[in-house]
């Protein structure tokens, strides 16, 4: 790894350690991936065991990371980043359950699934 790159990779861990307690950057993109998949998934009207406020805020922190407006433009290399990784964290920290949840339930389906193909060979 160019030293560089492993230099911004330490600053980057040492930052999210330091501002938001994210002690492992794997662990914080997996509950990113899951909530894009709970979104994803009650967006078609495959999950639909969420309240209304943890939808709102679901879709409301996504548009807001998505979207490249807000309180630090995107367009700013690096700072850009910082509010959105704040308000994802928020997020999976308050929707905890929700997305542990919703974890269970994709386990759940694709054992189901597993289990329907080995059956029908």
């Amino acid at each position: 790894m160019p030293k560089i790159l492993k230099s911004f990779t330490q600053f980057m861990t040492r930052t999210f350690q330091r501002f938001w307690g994210i002690t492992s950057t794997s662990a914080f993109f997996a509950d990113i991936a899951s909530l894009v998949q709970l979104f994803s998934a009650w967006r078609r009207n495959r999950y639909r065991d969420i309240s209304f406020p943890t939808s709102v805020t679901m879709v409301v922190s996504l548009m807001y990371v998505i979207f490249p407006f807000d309180l630090l433009p995107d367009i700013i290399p690096l700072l850009g980043w910082i509010d959105d990784i704040a308000v994802l964290k928020l997020v999976t920290d308050s929707l905890r359950y929700e997305i542990n949840k919703f974890r269970v339930w994709q386990r759940w389906i694709e054992e189901t699934a597993r289990e329907n193909s080995s059956s029908h060979t």
